[in-house]
């Protein structure tokens, strides 16, 4: 579970780089599924 919750601060901050809020990553992840 803590290899799960890395990966998903490294996504944030990749996204916060891209200039993408959290929002846009909620919005991302629910089209992929």
């Amino acid at each position: 579970m803590e290899k799960l919750d890395r990966e998903w601060v490294e996504l944030l901050q990749e996204a916060k780089d891209l200039g993408l809020s959290l929002e846009d990553v909620k919005k991302f992840l629910e089209s992929c599924e």
